[in-house]
């Protein structure tokens, strides 16, 4: 069960990292377009900064999360771990985990409630060409956070599985 909760977790975090790469495409083509326009034509696509920052900049940081937790690629200081033996490692990840699970939980659980009050308020912002309606931004880093939390709870999950099954293979 858990092997196919991993393969379905990891389609839905694959077709994120795809729709952030894919982003990062349409924002290098739209900024492209923006510097052609004004410097050839002296004519800007009106809203270009606006949807960089409110949509291009929100995809790229929150849509791969997952898929940097599910590498367990995260920033991590060895200095005292360096040295630790295997199972003991497993057990400072297994913390590690619980620990980033309790706060990216909460961070889920802010995330989806502003994005609840905005998209209720159809949250919008000053732009160039009027206003520009950016409350479903709110909702790319409520999913990115939540793909988050899920890959480091099946982290944690497999860890602990790890550290019962060394455990048994000790009192055998």
């Amino acid at each position: 069960m858990l092997r196919a909760l991993t393969r379905a977790l990891d389609v839905v975090v694959d077709a994120l990292a795809w729709i952030a790469g894919a982003v990062c495409l349409l924002m290098a083509l739209h900024v492209a377009a923006d510097l052609v326009g004004r410097s050839f034509f002296d004519h800007p696509l009106l809203g270009t900064d606006e949807i960089a920052t409110n949509y291009y900049m929100v995809a790229l940081a929150f849509l791969p999360l997952a898929v940097i937790t599910r590498q367990r690629a995260h920033i991590a200081v060895g200095l005292f771990t360096d040295r630790l033996p295997a199972r003991a490692l497993l057990g400072v990840g297994a913390l590690a985990d619980l620990v980033t699970l309790g706060f990216v939980a909460i961070v889920v659980w802010t995330a989806i409630g502003s994005a609840i009050e905005k998209t209720a308020t159809r949250e919008m912002t000053e732009s160039s060409v009027g206003y520009l309606p950016i409350w479903e931004a709110r909702w790319i880093l409520a999913l990115g956070f939540s793909m988050m939390c899920l890959y480091l709870l099946l982290n944690l999950i497999k860890d602990l599985l790890v550290l019962r099954a060394d455990r048994r293979d000790r009192t055998a």
